[in-house]
């Protein structure tokens, strides 16, 4: 208890209780509250419920914290406010629901610690410091990234045409940052209500927490004004709007979303290599009909430009150069040599990142990016390792390498074609035969036999949790490439042995 000096005892009372109190919360976070002179208040944890009650003959308005221990009830008050009248009450009544709701969103996100006001002066001046834009920041956020409706989006415009402050943090780590830095201040700037504050990382490429300095800085001295942190990581302080980049969307389409702006051709490119790479960039150049040519090169330079937050020019160039010197296609895969595995650059580089690529690195390493049911045969059939970011691994050994991904591939495209033919039948006469000459085709042309086949089934989608299914697909294969049918016993029984 260095920071603090002592929890305070004298506004504690326990009872017993039959009843139970209701927690703001089911997290297992627990914050403390603590008062200007840095003592311990109380601490508000997930069996915790904040009240207030009204000690009329003193005229008081009293805020406590009951917290729950089984039947046993401990109640602390925390704060107290006189009022003077009926119109007073109210106005103190209001800001303490502002207090309360205060409290328990800072408890839900994992504040450890909370300084709280005691008196009604106290309460005012809590009041008076927070900033004036009365939206609450985690319905922003989920109206931009999951909601067609712009209600708390256009009230936030409003705000800001009215003149109320809003200090915007943008960490300069990556392009996408950047890019959203740059739309900010094309809608924003004219407002000298917002200010910008560029921050730079340590390392390059590095994170950039709340809790870097010159953040902390800048939150201290302007304790009344909202946030927005655009690629700022950690746990935000209260007021504050954070865009991170999630599984489907990137900072700048919140961004986009947050200003109600349409995204010119860059930054919609740029948009889709932040979540889908080369391939979604070529989804969107076919969209909106650019040549294969315009396509290509802006892959490539922008592939270039979000690598040189992470590299210097000579480690790119290096990249670059052997890529292209070294790629090309043997057995139908696409294999190059690079000097470094980078799963982002790589999948930003090569659209074959996304169709089957093998990346020879350094003659020491194998990855193989492409498609999971590829990978997957990979790491179940030959024993390559799972990268963290779902790629094939292997330590080097071309040749086989080779061979393995050749492999795979004519085996998953038996899978694709089962697959297809049993989702797909339009009759049961269609099925069969389709399944026959399926099974005779990979065996007599692609080298895999029965067993093999037998094997590869747990891999058919659609025979997945249908055994029986699964069952009479492996009777067709065996009537197909031996003398003698499964399905030759159906109908009378002649011999008996049959159940032996």
């Amino acid at each position: 208890m260095s920071f603090f000096d002592k929890k305070n005892s004298d506004n504690t009372t326990t009872k017993t209780s039959g009843g139970k109190a209701v927690s703001g919360n089911n997290q297992e976070y627990t914050m403390e509250l603590c008062s200007l002179e840095r003592r311990l208040l109380c601490s508000l944890g997930p069996n915790s419920s904040i009240s207030t009650k009204d000690n009329e003959p003193n005229k008081t308005l009293i805020m406590s914290v009951t917290s729950m221990n089984g039947k046993d009830a401990t109640v602390t008050d925390f704060l107290s406010c006189e009022y003077t009248s009926p119109d007073n009450k109210k106005e103190i009544e209001k800001m303490m629901a502002i207090l309360s709701s205060d409290l328990q969103k800072s408890r839900n996100k994992g504040t450890k610690y909370f300084v709280v006001p005691e008196t009604g002066l106290d309460l005012y001046a809590y009041i008076k410091s927070r900033p004036d834009i009365e939206i609450d920041m985690d319905d922003l956020a989920n109206e931009i990234l999951n909601s067609n409706d712009k209600k708390l989006r256009t009230d936030f415009v409003k705000h800001i045409q009215e003149g109320k402050k809003v200090n915007i943090f943008i960490a300069l780590n990556n392009l996408y940052n950047k890019v959203a830095y740059d739309m900010l201040k094309n809608a924003y700037s004219m407002y000298s209500s917002v200010h910008f504050y560029e921050i730079d990382p340590d390392t390059t490429g590095g994170d950039i927490t709340w809790q870097n300095s010159t953040i902390e800085s800048y939150l201290s001295l302007y304790r009344n004004v909202m946030n927005i942190g655009v690629g700022i990581v950690g746990q935000e302080p209260s007021y504050t709007l954070s865009l991170l980049q999630t599984e489907d969307k990137s900072v700048i389409s919140q961004v986009a979303s947050l200003t109600m702006s349409p995204l010119n051709a860059r930054e919609e490119l740029l948009n889709a290599q932040a979540i889908g790479h080369a391939r979604d960039m070529l989804k969107v150049g076919q969209r909106r009909s650019l040549s294969t040519e315009v396509i290509e090169k802006a892959i490539k330079d922008m592939a270039k430009e979000a690598a040189l937050y992470k590299y210097d020019e000579y480690r790119y160039h290096e990249f670059e150069t052997m890529a292209i010197n070294s790629k090309h296609i043997e057995n139908g895969l696409c294999i190059v040599k690079l000097p470094f595995n980078d799963s982002n650059l790589i999948q930003n580089y090569f659209i074959e990142a996304h169709t089957g690529l093998l990346t020879i690195i350094q003659d020491k390493e194998l990855y193989y990016y492409g498609k999971s049911e590829t990978i997957f045969l990979l790491t179940d059939e030959y024993g390559w390792s799972l990268t963290q970011d779902g790629f094939a691994h292997k330590d080097f050994d071309n040749r086989k390498a080779i061979y393995e991904l050749s492999d795979m591939t004519t085996k998953r495209e038996f899978i694709k074609a089962l697959n297809a033919t049993i989702e797909n039948r339009s009759s049961l006469r269609q099925a069969y035969d389709s399944i026959s000459n399926i099974s005779k085709r990979y065996n007599d042309s692609m080298g895999i036999d029965m067993e093999g086949q037998f094997k590869l089934l747990k891999y058919v989608e659609a025979l997945k949790d249908d055994e029986a299914k699964l069952k009479s697909v492996r009777r067709i294969i065996t009537e197909t490439l031996t003398p003698r049918s499964p399905f030759n016993p159906f109908g009378e029984l002649f011999n008996h042995n049959f159940f032996n």
